[in-house]
């Protein structure tokens, strides 16, 4: 009993000061949670990323296109051809399925002419004289890493006949490799934040202790002890971490709300899949992670404010 009432006087006093400076503390708190915020969201932002880009990425395609003046034996020719390199593909790659799919260039031209009418621009068609579009080949691969993809697609360029090869994952490739960059500096960013935490419960604590320097030489003089005199601090630091992290989750709701009805009123049913993708909250546990950190961090950060300051100030 005697342990948890020394706690709550601890409390106590750390709420007497936050009364004491009202506009400080909210100073504190507000910059802790802008501190916060920016990680926050970066976190969420590549949590939903990563399985919308594995979806996306389930089923790379390369698209093999021959010339357009290509004759038809160049097109039987060329399946002879890439048959034997899906084979082995097959063969080296456990676990990995690859289809290939010829398309004519007259079902090339028929889907070319449907995405056309679906834009509005159908009629333009009717002026070509010839079909434009080549024959080509589709090669869709399933549980493929992207190192062999990059192979077959390198072997399917030297062979003759071939125009152009194209690795359809390529860019999602690209895209996985750039949120690889940004979860490092997200982590990053972490560590450096926390740091700022730290600093500004430093500083509010290092003003608390000179504003209550009285009260602490009173305690000194009837024998409290140097974690008595801190615990205040202490729990001053912690509930300035805590104000700060549920304020950023706050903010971060508001943003993600507010930025989920813009891109619904202006973007239409369309962009339904991406204003559901904006990220308005951590999960549970991770949102719990990070309000603790913050109570941690300010916890410390208020410890080591005021054992500096007493033992510089004795």
């Amino acid at each position: 009993m005697i342990w948890l009432r020394f706690h709550l006087h601890a409390l106590g006093v750390a709420l007497r000061g936050i009364a004491l400076e009202p506009l400080s503390w909210l100073a504190g708190v507000l910059v802790i949670a802008v501190a916060v915020l920016l990680p926050m969201v970066l976190h969420a932002t590549v949590g939903a990323l990563a399985p919308l880009l594995r979806d996306i990425a389930a089923d790379p395609e390369i698209s093999i296109f021959l010339a357009p003046e290509a004759p038809p034996e160049a097109t039987v020719a060329l399946r002879g051809q890439l048959e034997p390199l899906l084979a082995a593909a097959r063969a080296d790659t456990p676990g990995a399925r690859f289809k290939l799919r010829e398309v004519p260039r007259g079902e090339a031209l028929e889907r070319f002419r449907i995405e056309a009418g679906r834009a509005g621009g159908a009629g333009a068609l009717d002026a070509l004289k010839d079909n434009p579009l080549p024959d080509s080949f589709i090669v869709t691969a399933s549980n493929a890493a992207p190192a062999r993809l990059t192979r077959l697609a390198d072997a399917a360029r030297a062979l003759p006949g071939v125009d152009l090869v194209q690795l359809d994952a390529a860019w999602v490739q690209r895209l996985a490799a750039a949120l690889g960059v940004v979860t490092a500096l997200q982590w990053g960013l972490a560590g450096l934040l926390a740091l700022v935490v730290m600093a500004v419960t430093f500083n509010a604590t290092r003003v608390q202790v000179l504003l209550l320097r009285d009260e602490i030489e009173v305690a000194r003089l009837v024998g409290a002890t140097g974690g008595f005199i801190r615990r205040p601090f202490v729990y001053r630091g912690a509930l300035l971490g805590l104000a700060g992290s549920t304020l950023a989750l706050g903010l971060m709701a508001l943003l993600g709300h507010a930025l989920r009805a813009a891109v619904t009123q202006y973007g239409g049913a369309e962009f339904a899949a991406l204003a559901a993708a904006v990220p308005v909250t951590l999960q549970p546990v991770e949102a719990g992670a990070a309000v603790v950190a913050c109570v941690l961090l300010g916890a410390a950060g208020g410890n080591w404010s005021a054992w500096r300051q007493l033992r510089t100030h004795p």
